[in-house]
């Protein structure tokens, strides 16, 4: 299969719809939705089939939530829908693998809006599990019982990769790699994306610096980083008592699990 030319397509199908939303609407605000819709219909066809998307807020079990989110990645066979309606759902962070952010353009002021929505959504505690399969991860450095959620922006279009790089450095530089942007692809520009002694990669580990990668093949070349990951990511079923009874709203019934096991 020819790889390039498929995902050559697909970047160009991309823009087109960019074009004709520009032709047809006028307001910023449903410009921007048509722009995460279309990006939600590509991400959906071409993920692996236990992962889905949509829009919406994340939330935890102690009742945080993240910012609204253009494209949430979840767990499709585990996830609860808290609440659906059309196209906005609420989602457990338990199940959420990760986050796009949709930029029609990305410049400074637009990144600071992602990292100001990024530490929303990283900040949330993963920790409502009904059980443990004991399986472990080891992502940015760090081993842990579930899935560290990641957080990658979308741009159609863009100011230069250097600047945008060079001020992604600045923001987050002093934040622990756990709560960084991971990764930017603008589809007009290129890719900015963490890379160490050993190349370019997905999740970042301690040292690694934001790069700049100019390439023809820009959807295929973050697809391929996707993919490398997300692959294999999975989660434990959600003890979605831990949502429930924090509220106060069906009483206490900590020993419920056992008594429905029973």
């Amino acid at each position: 299969m020819d790889w390039v030319s498929l995902f050559s397509a697909s970047e160009k199908q991309l823009q087109l719809e960019l074009e004709r939303a520009r032709a047809a609407v006028e307001h910023r605000g449903l410009k921007g939705t048509v722009n995460e819709n279309t990006l939600s219909e590509w991400l959906a066809q071409h993920m692996p089939g236990h992962l889905d998307v949509c829009t919406g807020e994340v939330i935890d079990s102690d009742g945080n939530r993240s910012k609204q989110s253009d494209v949430i990645l979840f767990d499709k066979e585990k996830t609860p829908r808290v609440f659906s309606s059309r196209d906005i759902s609420i989602i457990p962070i338990e199940t959420v693998y990760g986050i796009f952010e949709v930029k029609t353009y990305l410049n400074k002021n637009e990144l600071d809006n992602s990292f100001q929505n990024m530490k929303s959504f990283k900040n949330l505690s993963k920790k409502s599990y009904k059980q443990k399969s004991g399986k472990r991860f080891k992502q940015y450095n760090l081993m842990s019982d579930f899935w560290p959620p990641q957080f990658y922006i979308f741009a159609y279009e863009g100011d230069t990769l250097e600047g945008l790089s060079e001020y992604l450095n600045s923001i987050q530089d002093n934040e622990h790699i756990a709560k960084r942007i991971d990764g930017i692809i603008i589809l007009n520009r290129g890719l900015i994306m963490h890379r160490g002694a050993d190349g370019v990669r997905p999740i970042p580990m301690p040292g690694d610096k934001m790069c700049n990668i100019k390439t023809e093949n820009k959807l295929l070349t973050f697809y391929t980083l996707m993919m490398e990951m997300f692959a294999e990511a999975t989660t434990d079923p959600i003890n979605i008592i831990n949502y429930t009874s924090n509220n106060g709203s069906i009483g206490d019934i900590t020993d419920v699990g056992e008594k429905i096991r029973s």
